[in-house]
């Protein structure tokens, strides 16, 4: 994967510096059982603020772009995923269960264009091989995302570890990525107070 990655950079003329500052693509999957309504607004059509808080703790280790496809689906303004996929060097995907079989379609797509991939979320937590990804990140996403861009823009081969944030005020949200003026007239904004659960449920992923 590496070596795609740095024959792709040299084909389309970059010098070796451009690699410091490698285009992180975030995907949105779609929703495999939209059955949710917030007033006329699909439950699934929603701020992701994960994406917004990955995206701010890398920015500055890469050029970010967060792509809402729920959103724009639900305004249908056009979009091409391929294309997307093409003008970035690092494809992130994160799924729940329901967003498990899109995500893993866009890995694939991803793949075909050999492009890095890596995923993450409660899915792939759970489930690191499902998705098919170079690269899966096991529970909190800050700390192992920002390793590997580091590493990969370093020419490095990744160590994906387990790695929590000790203080999660620290991240500040990349709203500006996002097109919050189209959120804000449709959906309702969230705000993070806590992580985790002092529970330990059998049957829940988290556990």
């Amino acid at each position: 994967k590496l070596y795609n990655l740095f024959i792709n950079l040299w084909i389309r003329g970059h010098s070796l510096k451009y690699i410091l500052n490698m285009k992180v693509l975030f995907t949105e999957p779609q929703v495999q059982y939209p059955n949710k309504l917030y007033g006329d607004v699909r439950a699934e059509v929603g701020i992701r603020l994960n994406y917004a808080l990955l995206a701010g703790h890398i920015r500055e280790h890469a050029d970010v772009k967060v792509q809402p496809y729920r959103l724009l689906d639900f305004l249908g303004i056009p979009y091409s995923l391929e294309d997307d996929i093409s003008q970035a060097d690092i494809v992130c995907v994160g799924a729940s269960t329901a967003e498990a079989k899109s995500a893993r379609r866009i890995v694939e797509e991803a793949r075909r264009q050999a492009k890095v991939t890596i995923a993450g979320g409660i899915f792939p937590s759970a489930n690191p091989n499902y998705l098919g990804a170079d690269y899966t990140v096991i529970g909190e996403g800050e700390r192992p995302l920002l390793e590997i861009v580091k590493a990969l823009s370093q020419g490095l081969e990744p160590r994906v570890e387990r790695l929590t944030l000790s203080d999660i005020d620290s991240v500040e949200p990349a709203y500006d990525l996002l097109p919050m003026q189209l959120y804000r007239e449709h959906v309702k904004g969230l705000v993070y107070t806590a992580r985790g659960c002092e529970n330990d449920c059998s049957f829940c992923t988290v556990s």
